[in-house]
C-alpha cells in the first residue's frame, strides 16, 4: 500500500466558535465530533456541519440524525494493522471524491 499523500504541511487546531464564521464547510469524522460541534453551533450555522462521509455518493441518503449515523463515521485506525488504515483511506478517498464533485456543481 502506498499513497502520494504528504502530511508535512498539515496543522491541527482546536475548533472554536469563530470557525463557524470563517469557514464555509465544517467536516467531522465521527459522532463525538459531530455532537460537540453541533452543541457549539448557533441555529444559523448548523447547515455548515457535515460528516465527511455524507459526501460519499453511496452514503448520501443517510441522515446524520438517524439511527444509521454510524455508517457515516470514519474510524480511527490508530494502533490497528495496516489493513485498517487502507480501509479508512478508501473511506476518505470516496468521500473526498464526492465532495469535489459537489463543490464543482
Amino acid at each position: 500500500w502506498s499513497s502520494d499523500v504528504c502530511s508535512s504541511d498539515l496543522i491541527a487546531k482546536k475548533f472554536s466558535k469563530n470557525d463557524f464564521y470563517t469557514s464555509d464547510l465544517i467536516l467531522v469524522m465521527d459522532s463525538s465530533n459531530y455532537a460537540n460541534i453541533m452543541d457549539l453551533a448557533e441555529p444559523e450555522v448548523k447547515n455548515k456541519v457535515f460528516y465527511l462521509r455524507q459526501f460519499d455518493l453511496s452514503l448520501r441518503q443517510i441522515d446524520p440524525d438517524s439511527s444509521e449515523y454510524e455508517k457515516l463515521e470514519v474510524p480511527d485506525p490508530y494502533s490497528m494493522p495496516i489493513g485498517h488504515f487502507e480501509v479508512v483511506y478508501e473511506m476518505i478517498d470516496n468521500a473526498i471524491t464526492g465532495l469535489l464533485k459537489e463543490l464543482s456543481n
